[in-house]
Order: structure tokens, then C-alpha cells, then sequence
């Protein structure tokens, strides 16, 4: 992408005016998510009530996550009614804020029942996290593959300049946590309880919440002091929304915690405040879980991001780089080269996304960072290398989680009579989508890689994107938007007949 030095700096005066603005509002969009949140909910469910009032209109559903959530299904909607000759579409957004392929899939037939769809426009992955599968026998490096920051709310809001903020939805359990304190082997009454954790926790991660919640509930009637069993509860009830009740039993756990569960439970607490906005709460527990283990990257990162979203950038940084220098592999890496960038420092940046991918060669999110990294400085070159790097490495792996949803909806949309468009994120292979499918024929594939790599050899990264969540994309400007709904529309319109909507 062929950046001048006059559009270097227009693109960096306007991420530093980005920048400086979340500086300004993140607390108070952070003291007021939940009343956005609900707003959001409201609108969004109105304009999908005003969309289905034309009869006989072909009607298209679109799930995701953050990157479809109030964002391109309205240009969708206008770029399908402006060029179909005709025929009229209604485009329903059920786009969740920081949601997973699981619970897509868990709300799905639901949406399916409600709307009938002809087609169902998915675009999803982002936040799942889990074990990684990998083609060709390279080694796995697990994590969750766009995880890096949980700044896309805010960012997305103060950019759209919308009267709703984001969205609330069911929050993934917490991260799996580094090691804590070596404190020897577990009490007999931590043995006793751990075939039941496992029969729970194995409930949830097939996507059983209700009889996970059903068999912690059992469970905790035996043994009602158990921290083990209190956190999985805690993790059911997350999954499907609550707030009160999590938290609950987060700090029960805390409190009924041996020496060697604490440091768990603590993780547990800690990450349950800092979602839901509680933020010195969550820096109190995680300065208190880095007194227990001071050399525990985990704690270091989250009362990074606790402190960030305090609106204390500076003050995180250093906590971002301690979690780097004690964490293992190219996670912590990543996570501190995308925070330098949200901080406009691509040199910086540069550096760190160059140890992350020392720390593991086939890591694309560190490959992708050195692209944008190297996009901001204007050494195009490079950051095409990165790039195609980056998507070499994607091409060849899979998280098992997405992997097995989509395969999931495909059904789910096939057996209602629908036809799935799968969307890819802009700049990344649409290979990496058509690989999740042991049979990809049927389905709608949508490349937003060409496209957008087509528009940034003109214009700015900043003309298309307002963070980079991912390394080398994130969520975008209206404009980015615009584009990208223009490609699912190329993509529809070509695979319809030219007679009306059925």
C-alpha cells in the first residue's frame, strides 16, 4: 500500500486524534455500557422490526460478532435495494458484541424460527478461543487468535459518533490463566470434587449450559464450599448473560479458596469486574494476584487492560511490558505490539511484533502486526512481506471452535432451507474460510482480502479502520463498512436468478 509522506501524516494525526478521544471518554463509556448497551438492544431489535415490514422481500440474516453488530447490515440493506433491479431485500442484524462462534451457534435456530431467512450472512471467529489445528504438522501455539485488546466497543462507538453505545452479551468464561504459586498436590477434598469439575466443565465446552448449570447445581449440594465448583457455576451463568449471580459466586469462591485455589479464584473475580465495568475492583484483585505470584504474565496483562480502559493508557504500558517480558511464547508479545499501536509508536511496535514472531515462527497475528507496523512507518515493501506471510501462516490452520460451528450452522442453515454466505475478515484469505468446510461446495464465500487491499493502495489505513484489534485489520470506519457490505453484496447478487425473491 503506497503511503506519502502527506498521507503518513494525515493517517497518524487522526489515529492520534482517535487516541486522545478514547482517552477522554472511556470512562464514561465504561459507567455507562450498560445503559448504552440496552439502547443498542432496542434499536437494533427496532430497525429489524421497520426491515420485515415489506412483504415478499428476500430476506437476508446476518450474524457475528462486533464487526456485524449495528455496523455494515444497514449498508447491505441499501446497496442490495439500490441494485437489485427490482427486487427487494430485508437485511435483520443479530450481531453480538464480543461474542463467540458457540454462542452464534446457540442462538441461531431461535433467529432462523423468527426471521425464515432465504440466506444467512455469517462472519465470525474473532473471539473464539481454544485449541488451534494446524495443517501440515506444524506445531500448535494456542491462544485466542484476535484477543489482543477489548478496546473495539469504545473505539467503534467513539468513531460512529452513534447515539447507542454496544451492546451487552453473554460473556465467554474467563481466560485460561498462567500457573499460579506451586503449593503442592491438591487436599482429598479437591480430589474428591475434581471428577465432578470435569463432568461440568465438559458439559460446557460441548455447549450444554443448561446441563452444565444442572450438574455444578448437583454437584455444589455435596460439596458446597468447593472454589472449583463455585467458579464453573459462576462460568455457566456468564454464558447465558447473567451478572449478578457470576459474580457471587466468584467472590464466594474467593473467599472459601484454600491457599492453592486462590490464585484461580482470583483470576476468576478479577476478570468478572473488569468486564462488567467494576475497574478498580479488578486492579485490586489482580495487584493482589501478582503479590501471590509476582512473575505471572496473566495478572500483568489483565490489570494492563483494567487500567487502560481506566482511560490511563501510559499507566498500562509498563504493566503490558511486564506481562512480556514474564510471558511464555508470542501471545504476551502481540498484546503489548497492538497496544504500541493504538499509542500511534509503529516503531516500537515493530520491535515487539518482530520478538513475538522470533517466539514462534508460525504465529499470523505477528506477522500481521509487522504488517500494519510497517504500513504506518511507510516501508510498503515490508509490510506487504508481512502480510503475505502472515496469510501463508492462516491458510494452514484453523481454531477448532470456529472450525466446528460454522460447520454446525451450515447445517443449521441448509436443513431451514437457507443458503450460507460466510464472510471473511477484511484482508485475510478467504483460503482460511474455505478450509473450515470438509466440503465447501454449496456455500457463499465472500473475499474481503482483494477488495480492501485494492482500496489501501490509494488511501490510508485510517480511511478503512479504527483500531487494529487484529493485527493487521480491526473495526472499521463507515467507509470500511460500506466496502465491505458492497462485497457480500457482489456476492449475493451474483448467485441469485433474475427472477424476483422466492
Amino acid at each position: 500500500m503506497a503511503i506519502s509522506p502527506g498521507t503518513r501524516g494525515r493517517w497518524t494525526g487522526k489515529l492520534s486524534a482517535a487516541a486522545l478521544g478514547l482517552l477522554f471518554a472511556a470512562v464514561l463509556l465504561e459507567l455507562g455500557l450498560r445503559l448504552f448497551g440496552a439502547g443498542f438492544l432496542f434499536l437494533q431489535e427496532r430497525r429489524n422490526r421497520v426491515t420485515l415490514r415489506h412483504p415478499g422481500a428476500f430476506r437476508i440474516l446476518c450474524e457475528g460478532d462486533s464487526m456485524t453488530a449495528g455496523t455494515y447490515p444497514r449498508h447491505l440493506e441499501a446497496i442490495l435495494n439500490a441494485r437489485g433491479q427490482g427486487r427487494r431485500f430485508a437485511v435483520i442484524d443479530e450481531g453480538r458484541q464480543a461474542t463467540t462462534s458457540r454462542n452464534t451457534v446457540a442462538t441461531l435456530p431461535e433467529h432462523l424460527a423468527k426471521y425464515k431467512p432465504d440466506m444467512v450472512v455469517v462472519m465470525m471467529g474473532s473471539n473464539d478461543p481454544g485449541e488451534v489445528l494446524l495443517y501440515g504438522g506444524l506445531p500448535a501455539s494456542g491462544g485466542s487468535p484476535l484477543r489482543i485488546v477489548r478496546l473495539a466497543a469504545y473505539l467503534r462507538y467513539l468513531a460512529s459518533r452513534r447515539r447507542a453505545g454496544p451492546q451487552p452479551a453473554a460473556p465467554e468464561a474467563p481466560p485460561p490463566s498462567d500457573d499460579g504459586p506451586a503449593l503442592g498436590p491438591p487436599s482429598a477434598e479437591e480430589a474428591a470434587v475434581a471428577p465432578l469439575v470435569a463432568e461440568g466443565r465438559a458439559l460446557l465446552f460441548q455447549g450444554q449450559t443448561p446441563a452444565a448449570v444442572e450438574s455444578f447445581s448437583r454437584s455444589l449440594r455435596l460439596h458446597p464450599d468447593s472454589p472449583e465448583l463455585l467458579m464453573g457455576l459462576g462460568d455457566c451463568y456468564l454464558l447465558l448473560g447473567e451478572d449478578r449471580r457470576p459474580r457471587e459466586l466468584f467472590e464466594r469462591a474467593v473467599r472459601k479458596a484454600s491457599p492453592r485455589m486462590l490464585y484461580a479464584a482470583l483470576n476468576h473475580l478479577g476478570w468478572h469486574y473488569r468486564e462488567h465495568g467494576d475497574l478498580e475492583r479488578a486492579a485490586a484483585v489482580y495487584e493482589r494476584v501478582i503479590r501471590l505470584a509476582p512473575r505471572q504474565s496473566a495478572a500483568y496483562r489483565e490489570l494492563a487492560l483494567a487500567t487502560l480502559l481506566s482511560g490511563r493508557p501510559d499507566d498500562a504500558t509498563p504493566l503490558f511490558e511486564k506481562a512480556a517480558l514474564y510471558g511464555q511464547g508470542s501471545g504476551p508479545h502481540v498484546q503489548l505490539g497492538s497496544h504500541y499501536l493504538f499509542l500511534d509508536r509503529p516503531a516500537d511496535a515493530a520491535r515487539t511484533f518482530q520478538r513475538a514472531a522470533e517466539a514462534d515462527p508460525n504465529d499470523p497475528r505477528a506477522f500481521g502486526g509487522l504488517a500494519t507496523s510497517y504500513g504506518m512507518l511507510g516501508r510498503t515493501k515490508l509490510a506487504a512481506q508481512a502480510l503475505a506471510k502472515a496469510n501463508a501462516l492462516r491458510a494452514r490452520r484453523c481454531v477448532v471452535m470456529t472450525r466446528d460451528n460454522y460447520r454446525r450452522i451450515r447445517q443449521l442453515v441448509e436443513a431451514a432451507g437457507a443458503r450460507l454466505v460466510a464472510v471473511q475478515y477484511p484482508r485475510r484469505s478467504v483460503a482460511e474460510l474455505r478450509i473450515l468446510f470438509a466440503d465447501p461446495a454449496g456455500v457463499l464465500f465472500v473475499d474481503n482480502e482483494a477488495p480492501f487491499e485494492r482500496a489501501l493502495r490509494a488511501e490510508p489505513l485510517s480511511d478503512y479502520f479504527i483500531d487494529f484489534f487484529g493485527g493487521d485489520f480491526g473495526h472499521c470506519t463507515e467507509k470500511g463498512y460500506r466496502l465491505l457490505a458492497a462485497d457480500i453484496a457482489d456476492v449475493i447478487l451474483r448467485a441469485l436468478p433474475e427472477a424476483g425473491p422466492s
